[in-house]
């Protein structure tokens, strides 16, 4: 029961990451989720800012640094790729479970939510991450050019 917990929590975290679903805005809000019109591109601090709201509950973020960027046309949309590599620190024991496990643990899970734990995985690896270790990660903060500038999608995890 506990690992299923333990699972849940963590796909929890990931899919309220994700800003698919449109959320009512705050002015400060707004400002921390886009830029204004010109030429920039999302900074490393505002990726480090959207990286520390999605994972703060189960992690400290020691150290927070981009790594490259890019740019992509998809679908008529342009998205920025902001690269990183960060040194946190696990506020309690996490489990993340292989891929076999996951199918056995989690059936009836709808195919999103296996993305976003597939995801988690490749974000963070899997096994028994104890509380107080240590780790190093690459991903990528993810954000989308809006009419008004830049606004944050998602963190993904680097394979």
């Amino acid at each position: 029961m506990k690992k299923t917990w333990i699972v849940f929590l963590g796909i929890v975290v990931i899919a309220g990451c994700s800003s698919d679903a449109q959320k009512p805005s705050s002015n400060a809000n707004v400002a921390n989720n886009s830029i204004m019109r010109d030429n920039s591109l999302p900074s490393e601090d505002q990726a480090k800012s959207h990286f520390n709201e999605c994972f703060e509950a189960g992690l400290s973020v020691i150290n927070f640094r981009k790594t490259n960027g890019e740019n992509r046309e998809i679908l008529g949309r342009t998205y920025y790729w902001l690269y990183f590599e960060a040194k946190i620190k696990n506020k309690s024991d996490i489990i993340i479970p292989n891929s076999d496990n996951l199918t056995d643990a989690m059936k009836g899970m709808d195919i999103e939510k296996m993305k976003n734990m597939d995801n988690f995985r490749k974000l963070f690896g899997v096994g028994l991450h104890k509380a107080g270790s240590f780790q190093t990660i690459k991903g990528a903060v993810v954000f989308v050019k809006k009419e008004n500038g830049w606004e944050f999608k998602s963190v993904e995890g680097l394979e």
